[in-house]
């Protein structure tokens, strides 16, 4: 057979690998400290979701692949009601409580695709790939029957609250980012002044040929 014959390797060749593994070493270290840096400087401390940053960033992403390749989407914007009756009732441990309680529940109703943010406050939204607004107002109204029926309990305190919501879709209701994110914000105001505990959908969107979802009817204003 063939005989091969291994070359000594001199102990500055292997002091040489070894200095080069360390500072291979270390530079994986140092990307992935910035990822994890990163990935910190867009996400919600106390719920663990995406924050207003982020938010911002990935809908301009969406509008621009909407203009691109036509896509659809839309936003939800949500708001605890009387939220500020939980901190000034009982006390702020269990305000922060119940926002990450609902943070869950907007996990939980929502796709892996989509992105869910604390914009801040008792403030959050939701974007909504591939989506419509009338889409979107079938996922608004799957999280206010959520939170209305799943019991809060924090601190030998059992607290109900609901939530309000106001949807927008892209480009139906808006040809910008801040259009779109203003529409569904006006349609939050109008389900607020409505009585609370429900979801507003955007003009345009109402206005579409499609039923729009309603409101529990035990929530109706009399």
């Amino acid at each position: 057979g063939v005989q091969t014959c291994a070359l000594p390797i001199s102990a500055g060749e292997v002091d040489l690998f070894v200095s080069l593994l360390r500072q291979a070493e270390v530079a994986i270290a140092n990307v992935e400290l910035h990822q994890q840096a990163r990935h910190q400087a867009r996400t919600d401390t106390l719920t663990g979701l995406w924050n207003r940053r982020h938010f911002d960033l990935r809908v301009a992403d969406f509008v621009a692949d909407s203009r691109r390749y036509g896509e659809t989407f839309c936003v939800i914007v949500f708001d605890l009601d009387d939220f500020k009756r939980i901190n000034d009732t009982v006390d702020h441990p269990t305000g922060d409580a119940a926002l990450v309680h609902f943070a869950g529940i907007l996990r939980r109703a929502i796709r892996e695709v989509d992105v869910p943010c604390r914009w801040g406050g008792e403030e959050f939204a939701v974007i909504l790939q591939r989506a419509s607004g009338l889409d979107g107002v079938a996922v608004a109204q799957r999280v206010v029957d959520l939170v209305r029926a799943t019991p809060f309990a924090y601190g030998g305190h059992e607290i109900g609250f609901t939530v309000s919501a106001g949807v927008a879709g892209f480009p139906l209701d808006a040809s910008d980012a801040l259009g779109l994110v203003s529409a569904a914000d006006a349609a939050l105001l109008r389900a607020k002044g409505a009585g609370k505990d429900r979801v507003a959908a955007s003009l345009s969107t109402k206005a579409a040929p499609q039923p729009i979802l309603r409101p529990h009817p035990a929530n109706d204003p009399a």
